[in-house]
């Protein structure tokens, strides 16, 4: 029974996990760096026509942003809000490096889909919720030697 009721929780968090990260998901980005911090790349798979978003505070930084129809490097000082839309290709990257002194502010909202990794997750933990059942179901019907 208890191996029944843990299985059960552990699928519906699955299913729950799976329904809430499936489609696109907005965003809010609200991140601080300090001077000569590494900051990771934006990137960013949304249908084509969504509109992304970030504005950049900073003493001077430079922002490259990646897409199938070429790369768009600029040099920038003080702040800068970058919007851009997706093309059909469904993918951009942006990356951001800070080149003064001070620290770095980013802020705004993008839009991105789930990466596949993280559906196959969920489905791993579904799988094993349902192993975990058909065990307490199995093992309660009958129990084998030793046990």
């Amino acid at each position: 029974m208890i191996g029944t009721v843990a299985g059960a929780i552990i699928l519906s968090i699955g299913i729950a996990s799976f329904i809430t990260n499936f489609g696109v998901r907005e965003f809010d980005i609200n991140d601080t760096y300090e001077a000569g911090a590494v900051i990771a790349p934006f990137t960013l798979r949304a249908p084509e026509g969504t509109i992304q978003n970030l504005t950049i505070n900073a003493e001077s930084f430079e922002t490259v942003l990646r897409t199938p129809q070429g790369d768009m490097g600029e040099s920038h000082t003080e702040s800068a809000a970058l919007k851009w839309v997706h093309g059909a290709d469904q993918v951009s990257v942006l990356e951001v490096t800070n080149t003064g002194p001070g620290e770095l502010y980013i802020f705004g909202t993008v839009y991105s889909e789930t990466d596949w990794v993280f559906i196959t997750y969920n489905f791993f933990v579904m799988i094993s919720g349902l192993v975990i059942i058909g065990f307490s179901a199995g093992f309660g019907r009958r129990k084998p030697r030793g046990f």
